[in-house]
């Protein structure tokens, strides 16, 4: 697939690869690399210009893409932009009630994830009075509460301190849903990911083993790493 923004300029340029049920895959790059935009076009926000994604076969047109967001979510850089009710429990409720649940209903999934992620005691707190790790697992929360088969993530542990971190990096670890993750942070890859996806200049330069593709110093300096 390719894809790009205004005045015709293109991110991605011929970018081919596939991930699996339950797989976790990282996706890394430089700076402009086309991490983000990858993520987007895989999820359903941005169209391709040339090529197709497909979600279980399935070719994503305009109308297989509403169907994809009921199978997939996506956990963006900035928790802000993701949090926007007056509490947490009622962040991670309002998907399943997208979806179909009952109000109750929602309101049980979204405490589970809650409480699974260890985040229960923090239901009835603003999400915009919470700290940067919070947020995070609030997010994740409202994305795990509408059981996607697939979650996108867009540097999960940008700006967070070494603790909030490990608490993410566990979380995500406990989490059996099938994962790509766009991310500069390496030791999050080798610690989540058994295959990393290399981009470079809108294209995949390498596709392996995350030990083998982390621990080729000439390929990574080649792609601006």
């Amino acid at each position: 697939m390719s894809a790009g923004y205004e005045r015709k300029r293109r991110v991605l340029r011929d970018v081919t690869f596939s991930v699996s049920a339950g797989e976790n895959v990282a996706l890394i790059g430089a700076n402009g690399a086309g991490k983000s935009t990858t993520l987007f076009v895989c999820c359903g926000i941005i169209a391709p210009e040339t090529g197709s994604v497909s979600f279980d076969s399935q070719t994503l047109d305009e109308r297989a893409r509403k169907s994809l967001w009921r199978r997939a979510g996506i956990v963006f850089q900035n928790p802000d932009d993701q949090l926007f009710m007056p509490t947490v429990a009622q962040d991670a409720a309002f998907g399943p009630e997208k979806l179909g649940l009952a109000p109750r209903e929602a309101a049980v999934a979204a405490k589970e994830w809650l409480e699974r992620l260890g985040i229960a005691g923090l239901s009835e707190r603003n999400p915009a009075r919470l700290s940067g790790g919070e947020k995070r697992l609030a997010a994740l929360a409202g994305v795990l509460a509408m059981n996607p088969e697939l979650i996108f993530f867009d540097e999960p542990c940008a700006f967070l301190d070494p603790k909030a971190r490990r608490l993410l990096i566990a979380a995500l670890r406990s989490v059996p849903t099938a994962k790509i993750i766009a991310t500069h942070d390496f030791d999050l890859a080798s610690r989540l990911c058994e295959r990393t996806v290399l981009l470079s200049e809108g294209r995949v330069a390498a596709d392996g083993l995350t030990p083998e593709v982390l621990g080729d110093a000439g390929l990574l300096e080649s792609a601006g790493l």
